[in-house]
């Protein structure tokens, strides 16, 4: 994968792609939350209330790690091969970007409609803690 490591259930961000300065985090998920921030991350980048500085970030950076995720997610064919909770390294400005989706009513509304479950995952990202590369 170009945008991710994935190395003993964690999904890495690729060390050559981490900046200096950025706070990076790792939250525990299972493969249902992690499609959910996929999804979510989706509709925020077609979504025409956002700031460019973001969408320019999600067409950027989340975008193409979060699609390396979905990807390497949907063709494990064998769920044994994914253990049952992952580990997801995102930095501070990304878990802000993905709770501004999950807080915007409209991919909210989405996301629910969808079957997933948008309370756990703002709780979750919320209470992550970082720290600084």
């Amino acid at each position: 994968m170009q945008f991710t490591d994935f190395e003993m259930g964690t999904f890495f961000v690729p060390a050559d792609q981490k900046m200096e300065g950025f706070e990076y985090g790792i939250v525990e998920l299972d493969a249902i939350q992690i499609l959910e921030i996929v999804d979510c991350i989706d509709l925020l980048a077609q979504s025409f209330s956002i700031p460019h500085d973001m969408l320019t970030r999600i067409e950027t950076t989340l975008l193409p790690r979060f699609d390396e995720i979905r990807d390497f997610l949907k063709e494990s064919s064998d769920l044994l091969e994914i253990p049952a909770v992952l580990d997801l390294e995102i930095t501070r400005l990304d878990r802000d970007d993905i709770l501004y989706g999950q807080n915007t009513a409209s991919i909210t509304r989405e996301l629910e409609e969808r079957g997933y479950d948008v309370i756990t995952i703002v709780g979750i990202l919320d209470y992550m803690t970082f720290s600084r590369l």
